[in-house]
């Protein structure tokens, strides 16, 4: 139990920490990518203005440069080259003062490029563009981004790194801090279990004493009303204390050896074993089952699951109603299902009715004589043999459990 939640503890707390990390340095390349594509496109924007170049008087302009985040050397530092063409797209001037390095052929392939799309405003290649459209002809500025791409593509791998560095921290602190953390509750956790079996195995004494004291009731004054009551409970609390026990085992265990087991054969017995309950009650019972039927589990704990699922049904169904079992075998996994009538029952509490001592409706609950703990005991049966349990309305009229267990390891 302590390893078990010492994990669950670091897995969730690293699942917060890696989430919350990952989306910061996100946010802050995506900020980071942001500013540099507007950067681009404010300088793009300011050599058209200036009708493919840079201001001359710097003196003048250096208040709008300023705006656009630049200095007094950026003419000089910037790499761009601009293209005056005309409305038949022929190249009638090209600036490339500042990018001596690209050639006319690339000049040309560029152009084409920007020309033959529609955006007035792009990426092509190592390039960030702005085409704009004046009455002489079409003006095309490219700025070279090979720079401020490499630079971001550094600090993207330092962030990245940093990332695996502090998540890597943060796991080693979690993994130190964890133990502190958990043992408390684990401590907790192990206590109650303690206490519900050794109040489980007290218990037993003076229901037997009770139950002696019955016995000896009805041979000195005969059977009554009042023996038969003590009865009654007697058989109630044992079957309380009996689920409690066992659910406590099974959470002490949470995992358990399973192989391949034959489910017709033991929904068989636990039919038989509780057809006499069956016949009291006037209830018929409709079983559609595959053959051969099997599923990977523990014979054990399935029979109790079985035994509580069926014995739920015949609990809450009426005297004359039908219960139906029926099952099917799909690629990877076996599928049950429980269907009995159940009119009353919400279907906004069909989650809720798997909690320990659930009662939907108290009197009824009391008057079918279940302990409260059985449908709680069947799910983590069902969770200890890698299957679920689930409880569904197929119709306003009847209440379905479907088991799945897995058909293959």
């Amino acid at each position: 139990m302590y390893r078990q939640l010492k994990k669950r503890f670091i897995a969730y707390a690293m699942l917060i920490v890696t989430i919350v990390l990952v989306t910061l340095v996100g946010l802050i390349n995506a900020a980071s990518y942001r500013a540099m594509i507007q950067r681009a496109d404010d300088i793009t924007l300011l050599i058209t203005e200036n009708r493919g170049s840079f201001p001359k008087d710097l003196s003048v302009r250096l208040n709008t440069m300023e705006r656009y985040g630049l200095s007094a050397e950026s003419p000089y530092s910037t790499r761009y080259f601009s293209v005056f063409s005309s409305p038949v797209r022929d190249i009638l001037t090209t600036n490339r003062d500042n990018l001596v390095s690209i050639s006319g052929e690339e000049i040309q392939q560029l152009l084409f490029h920007v020309m033959q799309g529609d955006r007035a405003l792009g990426s092509e290649g190592n390039f960030r563009y702005r085409r704009t459209t004046f009455q002489d002809g079409t003006l095309a500025v490219f700025l070279d981004m090979t720079e401020p791409q490499n630079f971001f593509a550094q600090t993207l791998r330092n962030s990245l790194t940093m990332l695996a560095a502090a998540l890597l921290l943060v796991f080693g602190l979690i993994w130190l801090l964890a133990g502190k953390v958990v043992r408390p509750i684990a401590e907790t956790i192990e206590k109650q279990k303690i206490f519900v079996n050794d109040a489980g195995h007290e218990l037993k004494t003076p229901l037997a004493v009770i139950a002696s004291s019955a016995d000896v009731l009805e041979l000195t004054h005969g059977k009554n009303q009042w023996t038969d009551s003590i009865r009654r409970q007697v058989e109630r609390m044992n079957h309380l204390v009996g689920d409690m026990l066992t659910l406590s085992r099974y959470e002490q265990s949470p995992s358990l050896k399973l192989g391949p087991v034959d489910l017709s054969c033991i929904l068989e017995q636990i039919t038989a074993e509780l057809s006499p309950l069956l016949e009291r009650k006037q209830q018929h019972l409709t079983v559609r089952l595959p053959r051969p039927f099997h599923a990977q589990g523990d014979e054990e704990s399935l029979k109790i699951l079985f035994r509580i699922l069926l014995d739920n049904a015949i609990r809450y169904t009426e005297p004359g109603e039908t219960i139906e079992l029926t099952g099917s075998l799909g690629h990877s996994e076996t599928l049950l299902e429980w269907t009995n009538p159940f009119p009353d029952f919400p279907e906004d509490q069909l989650e809720a009715i798997f909690e320990r001592f659930y009662r939907s409706d108290a009197s009824r609950s009391r008057n079918s004589g279940g302990s409260g703990i059985g449908l709680a005991l069947a799910r983590r049966l069902a969770e200890a043999n890698d299957g679920s349990l689930i409880a569904l309305k197929p119709n306003e009229s009847h209440l379905q459990f479907q088991l799945k267990l897995r058909l293959k390891k």
